[in-house]
């Protein structure tokens, strides 16, 4: 059964792009051969639809539709944290920091959470971004 391309991500040296199925399989392509360099299996039972490489090619996060996230060791190849329900809805969009110390989300109910990529922690929630009288509400953790 043939499975399109859901969503993808790419180096910033140009090596390698890393391109998510629609049924949670992630496969990593070399660009400069077009061959598949490493097949990471189904690593969700849906489709990841956001995924985002760290600026120095260390990291690739990459979600699913249930609020979970998934850090990936590009140099090690293999999912080195699981941020199991870090969101409580599907995220929609998230950013790396430019020195590669945070990861922003944001789900589809507007909760933004700020993330340490080396720690592998929640550093900040902001809940209510978008409100009614245009507050919002941050707690730290």
């Amino acid at each position: 059964m043939n499975m399109g391309i859901y969503s993808m991500s790419i180096t910033s040296d140009n090596q390698f792009l890393f391109l998510s199925g629609n049924r949670g399989y992630l496969k990593q392509m070399s660009i400069q051969t077009g061959q598949i360099v490493k097949n990471y299996g189904r690593i969700y039972n849906n489709y990841s639809p956001v995924m985002s490489m760290t600026f120095d090619n260390s990291y690739l996060f990459f979600t699913n539709t249930s609020g979970d996230l998934k850090q990936l060791s590009v140099v090690e190849k293999k999912v080195i944290k699981d941020y199991e329900g870090v969101m409580s809805n599907n995220i929609e969009s998230m950013v790396v920091s430019d020195d590669n110390k945070f990861l922003f989300l944001i789900d589809q109910s507007g909760n933004l959470k700020q993330l340490s990529i080396n720690d592998k922690t929640v550093q900040g929630e902001y809940e209510n971004i978008f409100t009614e009288n245009g507050y919002y509400i941050k707690m730290t953790i």
